[in-house]
């Protein structure tokens, strides 16, 4: 998935007569210089944000001096003064300390968090937006493993081929809100996932090994050729994903609880429940897990 400095350099450079107005910036490993293709960003103090591409290039401004917030799963979080003499933003990867415990019987995979949901609510996202399930693991006892990520998903228009969506799982804060990211890699989601009706994502060679109480499920989706999209007016019919239609039910208010957004804004990049939004109460997602 992640590429070397110098190729994305090579195609950086290749871009340079088609967006003389333009300059490129690099996200990339602290280490061992490989890319980070689609690290999200946001800019300090504005309502905007973008997207790296495929290699790991940012476009922006030719004269751009603002302040970037860059986030990728995996990674310590940066924020990166935009100005005349670097061209590369280099990312920390977080160190993770597996628990002392030894998993002797593991247990048939159990789905968690799964809800019954319309094919009226539709996922509609920018790289303004991104959206978070709770998922309720207080069932289990001790540590168990996150085996499957499941997110029933399926384009809405056919015509899409360039259709991209993150997926992250965090812990959650002493408020119940989103916190920190635990994926060790990052889940990217194209085209081809949207046509497979099981809508897993097997992420069991991360060994995320765990005994929290309750993850969150987020998801951020964009468009891969359309990487620098502000923040503008939501435009609900416009989508080109949708949540696969299981069964037809009304949303409950137990499930509009379990839904959460955040959103660039001029001051900060909090989760926040969904009191003030209509959007997307039905939101679901689930995992698979073993104990």
């Amino acid at each position: 998935m992640k590429c070397k400095l110098i190729t994305a350099l090579f195609f950086s450079a290749l871009m340079l007569p088609s967006f003389s107005q333009s300059r490129h910036i690099v996200i990339a490993d602290e280490e061992d210089k490989t890319t980070l293709p689609y690290a999200t960003i946001k800019v300090m103090n504005k309502s905007k944000g973008y997207y790296a591409d495929s290699n790991g290039v940012l476009c922006l401004p030719k004269n751009n001096a603002d302040t970037l917030f860059v986030e990728y799963s995996g990674y310590l979080s940066s924020i990166f003064i935009v100005d005349t003499k670097r061209d590369t933003i280099f990312l920390k990867r977080k160190s993770y300390a597996l628990p002392e415990v030894v998993v002797r019987q593991l247990r048939h995979p159990s789905e968690i968090g799964l809800f019954k949901f319309s094919n009226k609510s539709v996922l509609c996202f920018t790289t303004s937006m991104e959206y978070a399930t709770k998922i309720d693991l207080s069932g289990f006892i001790g540590y168990y493993k996150v085996q499957k990520i499941y997110l029933p998903a399926e384009l809405f228009y056919k015509k899409f081929n360039n259709v991209v969506c993150k997926l992250h799982l965090y812990k959650a804060d002493k408020n119940g809100f989103p916190d920190e990211d635990i994926l060790v890699e990052p889940i990217i989601l194209k085209r081809n996932y949207f046509f497979d009706k099981d809508f897993y994502t097997d992420i069991s060679d991360q060994n995320i090994i765990t005994a929290e109480k309750m993850l969150f499920i987020g998801v951020e989706c964009f468009f891969e050729d359309s990487l620098q999209v502000e923040n503008s007016k939501v435009n609900y019919n416009s989508s080109p994903i949708r949540l696969y239609m299981k069964e037809e039910k009304q949303t409950t208010a137990t499930e509009y609880n379990n839904s959460f957004y955040r959103i660039f804004d001029s001051k900060n990049y909090n989760w926040k429940g969904n009191g003030n939004s209509r959007f997307p109460g039905k939101f679901s997602a689930g995992l698979v897990i073993l104990q």
